[in-house]
């Protein structure tokens, strides 16, 4: 009996065909595929502007974060918060395949919050959220 294996690797679909009998009479082909655009590629965050524990010398216009992969604008949010948690940006999300940005309102000197959340537009919409802080002190 006679036994062949091939895996074929193309554009992100795998394909595994299974050849069984002497003459090849019966076979068994599994395809599984994949729509993610990038395979192999982990979602994740990629820079961020201002970037964590940043000192500014002043109030920076927009927060912006870019990520490895393309991202669900409906499914994402950037909140900005002054020390007493009140919100300090404007509250709508722009949003430009991987990366997604928020206006500031003029903010005074001190430590702010951003949180944030991101949902990538891949296959298995994989949700990431954390935050961070930076400092806007004037010379």
């Amino acid at each position: 009996m006679k036994i062949r294996l091939y895996k074929q690797f193309l554009y992100g679909i795998v394909g595994v065909s299974v050849l069984l009998g002497a003459n090849n009479a019966s076979a068994l082909t599994i395809n599984i595929f994949n729509a993610n655009p990038v395979p192999n590629q982990s979602f994740r965050l990629v820079s961020a502007m201002p970037a964590d524990m940043q000192i500014l010398n002043a109030s920076p216009a927009t927060v912006s974060l870019t990520f490895t992969l393309p991202l669900r604008m409906d499914r994402s949010s950037i909140k900005v918060l002054d020390m007493y948690g009140s919100r300090m940006d404007d509250g709508k999300l722009d949003a430009n395949g991987t990366a997604i940005s928020v206006s500031t309102l003029d903010l005074a000197p001190g430590k702010y919050t951003v949180k944030w959340q991101a949902t990538c537009r891949c296959d298995d919409g994989q949700i990431l959220s954390d935050s961070y802080h930076f400092i806007v002190q004037p010379q």
